[in-house]
């Protein structure tokens, strides 16, 4: 069983239920860009959720807002993995080719 997080990262109480039920998580922040607010809200999803075991993955975005290229998905790759190394990036993306955002992640 699976839950992907569509559009915005869960409330902390979900996630919570989620660790006790065994349903493995898609953890998705909204916006994915430069600007400093997109790059905190990755972080500080990342930072509040990385101690559920139920999280597998990071997901920098959702479809439209995922037209960025591999420039600023290297910047969420990096502030992801600064607060948890071991869990692998993703995106609801549907562009794939060289200088794209599926140049940076981990699971297409």
């Amino acid at each position: 069983n699976s839950w992907r997080m569509s559009h915005n990262p869960p409330v902390p109480s979900l996630l919570h239920i989620l660790d006790l039920v065994g349903v493995v998580v898609w953890d998705e922040n909204r916006n994915l860009g430069n600007e400093t607010e997109y790059i905190i809200a990755q972080r500080d999803m990342v930072r509040r959720d990385r101690n559920h075991p139920s999280v597998m993955c990071w997901s920098f975005c959702n479809e439209g807002g995922c037209d960025k290229g591999s420039g600023t998905g290297a910047i969420f790759k990096r502030v992801t993995y600064e607060q948890d190394p071991m869990r692998p990036v993703t995106a609801n993306t549907q562009r794939y080719g060289p200088g794209d955002l599926s140049d940076v992640l981990d699971v297409q």
